[in-house]
């Protein structure tokens, strides 16, 4: 059976529509999927002759999702739901009716997926402030999804290669982020990551690594006391739950481990903490993947990178991984509801 995925436009000036069709035309595409663009069909069409593609766009609703079959010459279907003034349109530009473009895409992928009419979604960037100025009272895709499918617990991980790495905290403050640091929230953050391993990735039993919050894993308490106090009683209750789980480990030599695979993910403290390493090594190719919600959703690691949209220099490579990290957890979570 072909796995639909809906991806989302994005914002209409940035660099969403022109990956898109890059990672659609592109030979490393999975073989047996099949997408469903929603977007407008003007920016499309015309990022399309700026890249030079011959990619066809068959126009769709939403009934026809039903009993779609594979198109066997290439073209793509697109759900268009917007109407963009072509003859108005300016890449890089920060306008509300992009974001409230870019909201649409998103609230009708999500409720197709939740439908069932689709097994998955993935998401090309937007920009928050056109996307606040469309109407739409949200930090970004994250908290907006959580919104839109009711969930109480959702939890970032960024993927590349064999690194993986999962967020108690997002986007906040350094300062904040220490201050919202609990045992609660560090044993919710994991147990959500175990589940979407265990239901979507195809692992028995997950390994975690725990990123330490302070220099050496603060050294006995020499360098602050959050691992004692926080850390490591959140560490004791997982493993009392079954979970495969390290102590805290200091972080400046943890990854050298973890990139090549040594563990199933890394559980980090704070944003950059696992974010540096990440983009240090696979800036053009991670993928951010959202757990903790009834749906999969993944998305490309970059943003709308207003200075290169529209001049064709866009890299398809995040949202390439992006679509078949999708077919592939949406593949195993089928396996595993039979």
């Amino acid at each position: 059976m072909s796995t639909k995925i809906a991806i989302t436009m994005g914002d209409p000036a940035g660099i969403g529509a022109e990956v898109i069709i890059k990672a659609l035309t592109s030979s490393e595409k999975p073989p047996d999927f099949i997408p469903v663009i929603i977007g407008d069909a003007g920016v499309l069409r015309r990022c399309r002759d700026i890249i030079h593609s011959e990619l066809d766009f068959i126009i769709i609703s939403q009934d026809d999702l039903t009993d779609m079959k594979r198109p066997q010459d290439g073209s793509c279907y697109l759900l268009s739901t917007t109407d963009i003034d072509l003859d108005d349109f300016c890449f890089a530009a920060v306008r509300p009716e992009y974001g409230a473009a870019a909201g649409s895409y998103i609230q009708t992928a999500a409720a197709l997926t939740m439908q069932k009419k689709v097994d998955a979604m993935v998401t090309a960037p937007i920009n928050k402030k056109a996307f606040n100025l469309g109407g739409y009272d949200f930090q970004g895709h994250t908290d907006f999804l959580a919104h839109l499918t009711g969930a109480k617990g959702e939890v970032m991980m960024l993927s590349g290669g064999e690194l993986n790495v999962v967020l108690c905290t997002v986007h906040v403050s350094l300062q904040d982020a220490i201050a919202q640091l609990s045992k609660e929230r560090i044993i919710d953050t994991v147990t959500v990551a175990n589940e979407a391993f265990v239901s979507c990735f195809g692992r028995t039993r997950p390994k975690f690594a725990v990123a330490a919050l302070n220099p050496h894993a603060s050294e006995g308490g020499s360098f602050g006391g959050q691992e004692a106090k926080i850390i490591i009683p959140a560490v004791r209750t997982l493993r009392g739950r079954g979970i495969d789980i390290t102590d805290p480990m200091p972080a400046d030599s943890l990854f050298y481990f973890a990139k090549d695979g040594a563990y199933d993910a890394v559980i980090c403290m704070y944003h950059d903490q696992g974010l540096i390493p990440l983009k240090l090594l696979y800036f053009d190719s991670g993928v951010n993947i959202t757990l903790g919600l009834d749906i999969i959703r993944t998305s490309v690691d970059h943003g709308t990178a207003f200075e290169i949209a529209g001049t064709g220099m866009a890299s398809e490579t995040s949202m390439l991984n992006a679509i078949t990290k999708a077919v592939e957890m949406s593949t195993q979570k089928r396996a595993n509801e039979r």
